[in-house]
């Protein structure tokens, strides 16, 4: 069980791993894991370790040292934190020197399916994708619509049967206006109803 500290610690270490970056339209990075940590505890109020890890999920990706980071989370939080932390970030991103610059779909594919297999802390990507969608707004529309598919794609197909309802329901409003037109409503019959 975890406390209100250790999240305030993971808050802590999340505002030194994102201090000096920005949010494409401007606004502190921190500002968006500080907004997947709101969805969570809407979500799952009493769920301490998802509210670290939502703090969290972009550390290894944005930190100058993913090693040293999860050295940090490790000591901090121990090794189902890190684990999960883990499971969230996109190992192209966190360590690109093991990649080629576009990654095989293979390892993208991967990256997805084990999301798939890992409630309640694919909880944590929903309001990842959510708080990203709702700052789509800022972006080019080639990038809204390209993330928009990609979320639909990738994701939301794949991970919203063992979701629940009210949750499937704000990322599926918040994905309509960027999908193209007929895409969405198509393949998605039994998310609008449920």
């Amino acid at each position: 069980m975890f406390s209100d500290d250790q999240v305030r610690q993971a808050q802590r270490l999340a505002e030194v791993v994102h201090r000096h970056q920005v949010r494409d339209h401007g606004v502190p990075y921190i500002e968006h894991p500080q907004t997947v940590v709101h969805w969570l505890s809407v979500w799952q109020p009493h769920r301490k370790d998802l509210h670290i890890v939502g703090w969290l999920h972009d550390t290894l990706e944005d930190g100058d040292n993913p090693d040293v980071i999860a050295q940090q989370i490790q000591q901090l939080f121990g090794s189902e934190i890190l684990h999960h932390v883990q499971k969230l970030t996109k190992p192209w991103v966190a360590y690109p020197a093991r990649y080629p610059r576009v990654p095989p779909q293979s390892v993208i594919e991967a990256y997805w399916d084990q999301l798939v297999a890992a409630p309640p802390i694919n909880l944590v990507k929903w309001a990842d994708r959510l708080s990203n969608l709702n700052d789509l707004s800022h972006a080019s529309p080639d990038k809204q619509r390209r993330y928009a598919m990609r979320t639909w794609r990738d994701f939301f197909q794949r991970t919203w049967v063992g979701i629940p309802a009210d949750v499937s329901h704000q990322v599926y409003h918040a994905l309509q206006p960027f999908l193209v037109s007929g895409t969405a409503s198509h393949n998605a019959k039994g998310v609008s109803d449920r």
